[in-house]
């Protein structure tokens, strides 16, 4: 019984490892792109930049998103009703790539019925957090 506990906790560590490394990876040359580019820092520029990545990954034009630029810096999206939706960007990931990131949660189904929980958070984390990446560095749609 003990090599069965220790041969668990070891396969648990290696996955684990394995795990954090895969979304370092994908997310960290994320944030490697998303340095490179220059900040957004009016409103109306954030607009434009949504209108023209929209149209770039075919967000259907039935789908609403509000913008807002905010003073700390962070990205996120949310749906705030019916085919509407929320991209709010601020400080160093106000840029196109955080607004191509954040589209694509959108764009890919990512915050529909959205609910707690530990699998939730690890599904969000290890799927839906780099196919987001892979399409703002590489505008791959997984």
């Amino acid at each position: 019984m003990g090599k069965i506990i220790k041969y668990g906790i070891i396969t648990l560590a290696g996955v684990t490892l394995l795990g954090v490394a895969y979304f370092m990876a994908v997310v960290g040359s994320a944030a490697v792109v998303n340095d490179m580019s220059p900040i957004i820092r009016t409103e109306s520029k954030l607009e434009r930049i949504v209108e023209i990545e929209r149209k770039k990954l075919g967000l259907d034009s039935s789908v609403i998103i509000k913008t807002e630029l905010i003073t700390h810096g962070k990205a996120r999206s949310g749906k705030v009703g019916k085919n509407k939706y929320l991209i709010q960007l601020g400080g160093g990931l106000a840029t196109q790539e955080g607004v191509q990131h954040e589209l694509y949660h959108i764009y890919d189904g990512h915050l529909e019925n959205l609910s707690s929980g530990p699998l939730k958070t690890l599904k969000y984390l290890f799927w839906y957090e780099p196919q987001a990446a892979l399409y703002q560095v590489f505008g791959l749609k997984p």
